[in-house]
């Protein structure tokens, strides 16, 4: 578990109030399984955290054993905590820095997802979702490529229907798979199949496609 970290510096110009943010900057963006993060400001008032969702835990135990005092700049980083998003959907909270007329706030959204980095998504910030750019696709002679993915907690993935990952389970870290894929003979469409992967008890979907095999003409 990490530990909060607290500095002071002495004010230059005395009798001046202030709370500055700097970390995050604007929405911190999480994913569903990340555990934690941090939040990092400067305060020279006396204040307490409050978070405004269930999913928000700071760890601020430190700040009630401060004695505050005139003209001095604190420096607090505070470690957050985060439970696994298994709603299905983006949500968001803030943390709120309360000191009076100098008050902050933090703002987190956490994603629905895990991070699935091949086949490639995208983040959209402004909307806060992820974007897939498509399925991983093979052409019907293919029997072999690969996915990627990070989580933060330990990790299983189940096999497809014809695209067996040599790996099915990990520790938390970044990951490349090797998929065996059976051969495609059919003609007449594509075929898909889909892998699960779940970490921190959140299943994300990662969508496969085997184009048909092309008829040779004479």
């Amino acid at each position: 578990m990490a530990t909060a970290l607290l500095m002071v510096s002495c004010l230059e110009d005395k009798g001046n109030h202030m709370t500055m943010l700097i970390r995050p900057t604007g929405m911190a963006c999480i994913y569903a399984d990340q555990p934690s993060d941090t939040l990092w400001y400067q305060t020279t008032e006396k204040h307490r955290l409050i978070a405004s969702a269930s999913w928000l835990h700071p760890l601020d135990d430190v700040i009630s054993e401060v004695n505050f005092k005139e003209d001095v700049l604190y420096d607090f980083v505070i470690p957050m905590n985060f439970d696994p998003n298994t709603t299905g959907k983006v949500r968001s909270g803030a943390v709120t820095i309360s000191a009076g007329e100098y008050s902050a706030g933090a703002y987190f959204a956490q994603l629905p997802t895990l991070n699935v980095i091949r086949p490639m998504r995208l983040l959209d910030t402004y909307a806060m979702e992820v974007i897939p750019i498509g399925p991983l696709a093979d052409s019907a002679s293919v029997t072999v490529d690969s996915i990627s993915f990070t989580t933060f907690g330990k990790w299983t993935l189940s096999t497809g229907r014809w695209a067996t990952p040599e790996q099915t389970s990990g520790e938390p870290g970044k990951y490349t798979v090797r998929l065996n894929l059976q051969p495609y003979y059919g003609t007449d469409s594509d075929r898909r199949d889909t892998l699960l992967l779940t970490s921190c008890g959140v299943t994300d979907s990662i969508p496969l496609l085997q184009y048909k095999r092309r008829l040779k003409v004479e």
